[in-house]
């Protein structure tokens, strides 16, 4: 039998968060990264008549990012605590089902 004390638990949640807030960062940029990339494509291709109803601008490359950043973030902290108070969730397999 394998016996943990609260000191190794207490490192092993730090760096299960410090993970979390990685994969909520990098999903987040990435996301909205991709998310502009597509509005500004598929105006252009002018797909199922975009064009004419739907304008964005070129300001989406930076406002799409810091959105979906912080949207993954709070994903990320939620899974965090709920993690914290649940000892047998598993966050990080969570938060990529999420």
């Amino acid at each position: 039998m394998v016996v943990i004390d609260q000191t190794d638990r207490r490192v092993a949640t730090r760096s299960d968060t410090g993970s979390l807030l990685v994969m909520g960062v990098g999903s987040g940029i990435a996301t909205g990264f991709i998310e502009a990339a597509g509005l500004l494509f598929f105006q252009r291709l002018n797909w199922a008549r975009w064009g004419p109803m739907v304008h964005v601008s070129k300001e989406i490359f930076w406002i799409s990012p810091i959105v979906d950043l912080i949207f993954f973030l709070s994903l990320a902290l939620i899974c965090a605590l709920v993690a914290r108070f649940l000892a047998r969730f598993p966050p990080v397999r969570a938060l990529v089902f999420l």
